[in-house]
């Protein structure tokens, strides 16, 4: 996410079957906790999902 726009990746999944989706060009709302791309932590937490079309 750049900090200056709060534009980024949505990364949405399944806790069952974890299959989800990665949506680019998302722009987080003001308050809603974020994640710098660049920061090697970004993805902590998120399970290695199948992504679907």
């Amino acid at each position: 996410m750049d900090p200056d726009s709060r534009v980024g990746y949505g990364l949405l999944w399944c806790g069952a079957c974890l299959c989800g989706i990665t949506v680019s060009r998302v722009r987080a709302p003001d308050g809603a906790p974020t994640r710098a791309l660049s920061d090697p932590e970004a993805s902590a937490g998120v399970p290695d999902f199948v992504r679907v079309d």
